[in-house]
């Protein structure tokens, strides 16, 4: 979360509560500050909560009434702008319309009575949730959660509606709704007004985050890559962003440019994504990005214009190689799995026949020296093996032709798999680890390890503790452990070797 707003509270000795409420037994938290020195786009003058805390939704008009009550605020001399930062969850499913948890619904902001925005509640990628697979139901959308993703925080600039020296009114109304059941629909309420002195900068672009490559677990979906990079961009300044030179590479390689062009207003965002990195060898696995120019003109603000993120390769496959697919019961006749391959353009390598329910499919793909895509979709988004339906259990499996299976997807994948790779060699100064897989996970007698460098590495095995139970330094490039003795739980393993470890 990107906490510079509040950073007024955030002085001092300050006291950090990790609250957790939920369907399971336990749990462990870890909270990290980064601590950026600089300047922010604009001065905060004024923090205040507008509405803050948990309330049931008995009726509308109660609701409104007690929980979301119109509010009064003072906007001093020194205020310009003006902002209000909503996130808002929805609890509860026990009633006849799944309300508050299940129930896709909008919020309203008013200004002085005046409807300034409108907002839907709702998350509606659970199914590429990157903390997965897991227990329960996971892949449902809900009302702005998910299980293990944070909530989406909404930003509503009102500038143009404030005036200083002045009061103003803000209210929120939720989309009404009626329910009968056991379970009475609740939300989880935190909004507050930002009042902010004027822009610090009038001409300044900044990059916010690297999504491709990146070893972040909220992307992990989608990495690693070897095709085209994807980053997020902000205008930091008063004036409209309309382009930006974006210098890209990995260090000490090739460096690429590319001139985005678009239209950002003040402290709008946008994913940028790059044209496709040929090389991918430096002196480091480290990719990284630069930013000037911005509308044309020189960049106020330096500090915030250059980003690097440590990345891995993808792994390297044979020229030719089976896709083995095993679809379950779900929809219709015609399955709802279906897969494809693309190449680093992006335009289609393969793709697979019509596949029905229950039927086993062997399909055996070639390819040149490049990288490609890999991506599996389930368009009911349960996967192929999910505990709460009927649909029984599939697979997709990668294997060499001839040879042995080297890629065992996990079954229980929601919305899709997407699966990046190289044909062909990896462009490196550096020695790489292959993938490691593991199977069968779950499993309660053996487990098979399975890697083009697994030889001659370090093989150690930790319990949740941290504590190691099991190391052995494989002999070859295929290992089998016996796991029998293990008490029933969560084990990680760690592959130490060439100067790198997976884990």
């Amino acid at each position: 979360f990107a906490v510079t707003d509040f950073a007024s509270i955030l002085q001092d000795s300050v006291e950090i509560r990790a609250h957790y409420s939920g369907w399971s037994s336990g749990f462990s938290a870890t909270l990290d500050f980064e601590f950026i020195e600089g300047t922010p786009p604009r001065n905060v003058t004024s923090l205040q909560n507008i509405y803050d805390g948990g309330c049931s939704y008995t009726t509308s008009s109660a609701f409104e009434q007690s929980c979301l009550p119109p509010k009064m605020f003072w906007v001093d001399a020194n205020s310009t702008q003006a902002m209000v930062k909503m996130t808002t969850t929805g609890h509860g499913f026990d009633n006849n319309i799944n309300a508050a948890e299940f129930k896709p619904i909008d919020y309203s902001l008013f200004v002085d009575g005046s409807l300034t925005h409108t907002q839907l509640n709702w998350d509606a990628d659970c199914g590429i949730n990157p903390i997965s697979p897991q227990g329960g139901t996971w892949i449902y959308d809900r009302a702005n959660w998910c299980p293990g993703k944070r909530s989406q925080t909404f930003d509503h600039e009102i500038t143009n509606y404030v005036t200083t020296s002045d009061s103003v009114e803000i209210n929120v109304n939720f989309q009404s709704y009626t329910w009968s059941g056991t379970q009475t629909p609740s939300y989880i309420i935190d909004c507050q007004l930002f009042l902010y002195e004027g822009s610090n900068f009038t001409n300044d672009a900044e990059i916010t985050d690297i999504i491709k490559p990146s070893l972040k677990d909220e992307y992990s979906r989608f990495n690693p890559i070897c095709g085209q990079p994807l980053i997020k961009i902000r205008n930091y300044g008063s004036d409209p962003l309309t382009s930006v030179v974006i210098e890209y590479g990995v260090e000490g390689g090739i460096v690429h440019t590319y001139t985005w062009n678009g239209y950002l207003a003040f402290m709008e965002e946008e994913e940028v994504e790059l044209p496709l990195l040929q090389n991918w060898g430096g002196t480091k696995d480290v990719f990284q990005v630069s930013l000037s120019n911005p509308s044309g003109q020189s960049d106020q603000y330096l500090d915030n214009n250059i980003m690097k993120t440590p990345f891995e390769h993808v792994p390297q496959y044979e020229e030719k190689f089976a896709v083995w697919t095993q679809t379950n019961a779900g929809g219709g006749n015609v399955s709802e799995t279906s897969w494809k391959f693309l190449n680093d353009d992006g335009t289609l390598h393969d793709i697979s026949q019509t596949m029905y329910i229950n039927n086993q499919y062997r399909d055996t793909i070639e390819f040149e020296s490049g990288c490609y895509t890999f991506i599996v979709e389930d368009s009911d988004e349960d996967g192929l093996d999910y505990w709460a339906n009927s649909d029984g259990v599939g697979y997709v499996k990668l294997r060499n032709v001839p040879g042995t299976w080297f890629s065992d997807f996990n079954a229980d994948f929601g919305t899709n798999i997407i699966h990046n790779f190289r044909v062909g060699t990896i462009l490196s100064s550096e020695n790489i680890l292959d993938k490691l897989d593991i199977f069968p996970n779950p499993a309660t007698d053996n487990i098979r390890l399975e890697s083009a460098s697994l030889i001659n590495s370090e093989i150690k095995i930790l319990n949740l503790l941290g504590e190691e139970i099991y190391s052995k330094t494989a002999n070859s490039n295929s290992e089998s452990i016996s796991i029998s003795a293990f008490p029933n739980g969560i084990y990680t393993i760690k592959l130490l070797g060439n100067n790198t470890s997976i884990t």
